[in-house]
């Protein structure tokens, strides 16, 4: 009974746009990172049973399934990041801040400056977001200076009708979590 349920939800995530276009696409490294994050976050949310050496040795489990995730793309940082908020907020008083922080440290260091200097200022950010700018740095800038540039992008790339397109195979679900 459950195999069923859950082939039948297997083949509804294999439908949905953004895992076709992952695997239809060139490689994509941070799809590769995927179990990474969940078995971090899974250690994050759970605490063993012990003393204050076993939960500093879990915590050094946690950190290395992090660094496991975040060097397969910088842009992992970021989900990192939120994942440190979202641990903060559930009571991770410590770990969540420190893993946010990190997180956003990591992301400026390797993906706004040293990724797109080694590449002589020509990342894969370049082509994506037009006249917005060509680094994460000067989207982000000039988003903020010009928030109509940035509204008059997602309307000409059809974000919005992609994020629907996404979210629609699921039935919205995604939107609860």
């Amino acid at each position: 009974d459950n195999e069923w349920a859950a082939l039948a939800l297997a083949l509804a995530w294999l439908q949905l746009p953004t895992v076709v276009f992952l695997a239809w696409e060139t490689l994509h490294p941070e799809t590769m990172a995927v179990p990474f994050v969940l078995t971090a976050y899974h250690l994050a949310t759970s605490r063993p049973d012990g003393d204050a050496r076993a939960v500093r040795r879990h915590n050094l489990i946690t950190v290395v399934w992090l660094l496991l995730a975040v060097l397969w793309k910088e842009d992992i940082a970021l989900a990192l990041a939120g994942m440190g908020i979202v641990l903060w907020i559930g009571g991770r008083r410590r770990f969540g801040p420190v893993l946010t922080v990190a997180a956003g440290v990591y992301f400026v260091v390797f993906g706004a400056w040293m990724v797109p200097a080694l590449a002589g200022d020509v990342t894969a950010y370049s082509e994506l977001f037009g006249t917005l700018g060509t680094t994460p740095s000067e989207v982000i800038v000039t988003s903020v200076r010009n928030p109509s540039m940035l509204l008059t992008r997602l309307r000409e790339t059809d974000s919005l009708g992609y994020t629907l397109r996404t979210l629609a195979p699921l039935g919205f679900t995604s939107l609860l979590a």
